[in-house]
């Protein structure tokens, strides 16, 4: 341990954020126990401990919480996070460098502040826990090594801190990562993957459950047609404006994706087998009601749709649905486009 060579450090800048305080009721209840310990031991007037991550982003609690949150650039924390070891500052009050620090606070005339470093293995950032005192301290008592014993226990409580928040944020990102990977560019539904690995997970919470499931094969009846009469651009709109359409008009609980290109399946999960047909009938005249302006002309849209379904008692794969859809829309589009045409209707030569 050395004495600190002191360097000159910039004061606080409005646009640095102040640090945060931390939420975690158990942690702060842990670093209270320690700063108590600090003042019990070491006779110490204010304790602390900080962690800093990067240019702005700071962590702080201390045991005086009439001290302002100090900001990232704070001249002292920035002196004490610099540091390898254990070192003294003395006489603060008296040292120009640190005239504007939240330490110097002439309410509290601390003579003496002792900074111990805390690191917390895989957390990117460094950390340190500080003591400060009205009286003179030397690097050789065992004022200091004591310091530097306690600074194991609030290491210890950082470190399942930081931790664990790590462990959230990247699950954040794992599950955002996970959703944009089962999400379509263009619509913003689940894409292909996404539905398909839907409709498996409610194929098989029915057949336990007892629940309906259905799949709703919807295809637009003149994409190409508007594709060739007013180019991609036009087309591109229809397609969204049928993936709006079914959003909008379905539950939350029902789920829609695109298939490819301009064909979308849609699963409706019910006990009630008799829904199924009420939904598919009403999106199929919102879908054929829909309309688009493209370049100052109204385009009209339109969609046939087939249907499958799956029960318990009657239980299908899912790819097996979605070739029965795919069929009974099939023989929507050929019985004069626009219609909603069950698969069982095919089979019974009622479509």
């Amino acid at each position: 341990m050395t004495e600190l060579d002191i360097q000159s450090h910039e004061g606080p800048v409005d646009d640095v954020p102040p640090s945060e305080v931390i939420d975690d009721d158990s942690v702060r209840v842990q670093l209270d126990q320690f700063f108590l310990a600090c003042n019990s031991f070491l006779g110490a007037t204010i304790a602390g401990v900080v962690w800093q991550q990067g240019d702005r982003r700071m962590i702080h609690r201390c045991s005086r919480p009439t001290i302002a949150e100090p900001r990232a650039n704070d001249p002292i924390f920035s002196a004490m996070l610099a540091l390898k070891e254990a070192n003294v500052f003395p006489n603060i009050l008296h040292i120009e460098e640190f005239q504007d620090s939240v330490l110097r606070n002439r309410a509290l005339p601390l003579k003496t502040l002792v900074s111990c470093p805390i690191h917390v293995p895989g957390v990117e950032g460094n950390g340190c826990v500080y003591v400060g005192t009205l009286a003179e301290v030397s690097l050789s008592t065992r004022w200091v090594d004591r310091l530097q014993l306690l600074s194991g226990w609030a290491q210890f409580i950082f470190t399942v801190y930081l931790l664990s928040e790590s462990q959230v944020r990247l699950t954040d990102a794992l599950q955002v990562s996970r959703v944009q990977a089962h999400t379509d560019d263009m619509t913003r539904v689940w894409n292909r993957k996404g539905i398909l690995q839907l409709l498996g997970r409610e194929v098989s919470r029915t057949a336990r459950e007892k629940l309906v499931v259905s799949v709703l094969f919807v295809d637009m009846d003149n994409l190409k047609v508007i594709n060739d009469s007013h180019g991609h651009a036009a087309g591109d709109m229809a397609i969204l404006k049928v993936a709006d359409v079914l959003v909008t008009e379905l539950r939350d609980s029902d789920a829609v994706g695109r298939y490819g290109g301009d064909e979308f399946l849609v699963v409706l999960v019910d006990p009630e087998r008799d829904r199924v047909q009420l939904v598919a009938d009403r999106l199929a005249r919102a879908l054929n009601s829909a309309v688009i302006e493209f370049e100052g002309i109204e385009i009209r849209l339109g969609a046939s749709i087939g249907v499958c379904t799956s029960s318990s008692d009657q239980p299908m794969e899912p790819d097996v649905m979605i070739a029965f859809a795919d069929e009974a829309v099939y023989a929507a589009k050929k019985g004069g486009r626009g219609r909603v045409v069950r698969y069982s209707d095919v089979i019974a030569g009622n479509a």
